[in-house]
């Protein structure tokens, strides 16, 4: 009986690990999209603060 009841619950487990695992693969592919996206931002505006002339060439 205790045999079985091993068997179920890690049955259960397997079934929770998996939807947990998919949880945070979309979790973090979210916020590697969210920083792929700040992070292009940031690369777009730093060539204008550089061709900028300010008085200091």
């Amino acid at each position: 009986m205790a045999r079985g009841m091993l068997k179920f619950y890690t049955a259960n487990q397997i079934k929770i690990s998996k939807k947990i695992t998919m949880e945070t693969f979309i979790f973090w592919v979210t916020r590697l999209v969210l920083l792929a996206c700040l992070a292009v931002l940031v690369y777009m505006m730093m060539p204008n603060y550089a061709d900028q002339s300010d008085g200091w060439e």
